[in-house]
């Protein structure tokens, strides 16, 4: 069974997730939860960010359940890329007209 840190952070693909989350936003290195705190804690007012973030946990939570209990299987990095553009399209609500345009910018960096 994998540790929750290598399925969130030492995992290559959960690796590649947040590669693509540093470069689109042009933050620190993520590599722990602590990492994600920190950012949660000092980003509050680039609420995309955090929302790449949290899409980010949720995306590599969703397609573990996908694997262990759906019986799919890995394909590519796509899988994963295009659960996170679903998740952060559906939040683009949540965003002000400031952050719109970020947000969007992310998600096709991840297409």
């Amino acid at each position: 069974m994998d540790s929750i840190q290598h399925l969130f952070f030492v995992c290559v693909v959960a690796k590649t997730v947040w590669n693509l989350v540093v470069e689109g936003f042009k933050a620190n290195q993520i590599s722990c939860f602590e990492d994600v705190c920190t950012s949660w804690q000092f980003h509050k007012r680039i609420h995309v960010l955090n929302m790449a973030t949290s899409g980010s946990l949720w995306s590599i939570w969703q397609l573990r359940i996908e694997f262990c209990f759906q019986g799919r299987f890995w394909k590519s990095l796509n899988c994963i890329l295009m659960k996170l553009c679903g998740f952060l399209l559906q939040w683009v609500v949540l965003c002000n007209d400031a952050h719109v345009g970020l947000l969007c910018q992310f998600i096709l960096l991840l297409n």
